[in-house]
C-alpha cells in the first residue's frame, strides 16, 4: 500500500540549492514525487547561533515505505550528503523532515531514531507552512483538524520569501 507523505527540506550550508536538488533526486528513489514547492529563503528559526539563511522546500511523495523505513532512508540520504551529528539549531548541509505521513499520528522513540508525525513544530514554522500550502492548499492537519491555511495565518510569514537563485 502506498502512502501520501509530505517532506520538508532545508539547507543553509554550502551550495544550498544544489543540496536541495541532490536530496530531491535521492528522495525520488523512495517513491513518486508528485509535487514540489517553490524554493523559499528564510532566516533561521528558533536558533541563537549566528548562521546563514536557509533555503526550504516541501515535497509531496507517494511511497510504499512505512514511516520508520522512510525515516531511516531519509537519514541515510542526509548522511550520504555529509550531514553528521549536530546539536539543536546548528547549521545543516541538509535537513529532511517527515511533516505528514498520510493521516497517521506516530510517536516513537527508539535507540536509533525518534519519529513524531505530524511533525511537532510544523504549525509554528512559516518556512514549512508557506511551501506546504503552495502544493496542498486544502490540506487539514490530521491531529488537530485545522486547515493549514488557517494555521499559516497564526505565524509571521514576513521572513519567508520565494528564492529564484
Amino acid at each position: 500500500m502506498r502512502e501520501l507523505v509530505y517532506l520538508g527540506l532545508g539547507s543553509n550550508l554550502g551550495d544550498r540549492a544544489g543540496n536541495l536538488a541532490a536530496a530531491r533526486k535521492q528522495i525520488a528513489e523512495l517513491g513518486e514525487v508528485r509535487r514540489i514547492s517553490t524554493i523559499y529563503e528564510s532566516t533561521p528559526w528558533g536558533v541563537e547561533i549566528p548562521q546563514p539563511d536557509y533555503l526550504n522546500q516541501v515535497l509531496e511523495l507517494w511511497t510504499a515505505l512505512d514511516a520508520v523505513q522512510l525515516l531511516l532512508s531519509l537519514q541515510e540520504i542526509e548522511r550520504d550528503m555529509g550531514r553528521g551529528p549536530h546539536g539543536e539549531g546548528e547549521p545543516r548541509i541538509i535537513d529532511i523532515d517527515i511533516l505528514l505521513y498520510g493521516e497517521a499520528e506516530i510517536a516513537t522513540v527508539a535507540p536509533d531514531y525518534t519519529l513524531f508525525v505530524p511533525h511537532q513544530s510544523m504549525t509554528e514554522r512559516a518556512f514549512v507552512l508557506v511551501p506546504l500550502l503552495e502544493i496542498a492548499p486544502k490540506l487539514v492537519h490530521p491531529a488537530i483538524g485545522v486547515s493549514f491555511r488557517e494555521l499559516v495565518e497564526t505565524v509571521d510569514t514576513s521572513a519567508v520569501k520565494p528564492w529564484y537563485g
